[in-house]
């Protein structure tokens, strides 16, 4: 995590030393005015999907899991993962860190990888 912020800092600096040769302090300005303003806007929709994801996990316990892997099972568990990842709201930012917490958790890489493909196959929240 410390690399990417590292790596996020120093791509922001050489843009906004770029902005600033290519466009002055004008030009910087209105580069930071616009990121304050898509802050603003995603701010609450990953606030709240990071509310969801952290319920999630608490509610779904590891217990409930197993008892879940042994009823759906091989190919069963497969359409039901990805019948629930293209139920799934929001976009790779809500669902990625949701199927990390349940890689911790135990689940079959199989499972993780089908809920994957149904995300992005037929996602039912774009119908």
């Amino acid at each position: 995590m410390r690399n990417t912020i590292v790596g996020l800092a120093t791509a922001s600096a050489v843009m906004l030393i770029l902005a600033y040769f290519s466009g002055g302090m004008p030009l910087v300005t209105d580069g930071l005015m616009q990121a304050g303003q898509t802050t603003t806007r995603a701010f609450l929709l990953i606030f709240s999907a990071f509310l969801l994801i952290g319920q999630l996990q608490k509610l779904i316990s590891s217990e409930m899991i197993k008892v879940w892997l042994k009823k759906y099972s091989g190919g069963k568990g497969v359409i039901f993962s990805s019948l629930a990842g293209g139920l799934f709201p929001g976009g790779p930012y809500i669902f990625y860190p949701f199927l990390s917490g349940f890689k911790k958790k135990g689940i079959p890489f199989y499972l993780l990888l089908a809920f994957i493909s149904g995300k992005q196959t037929y996602d039912f929240a774009r119908l």
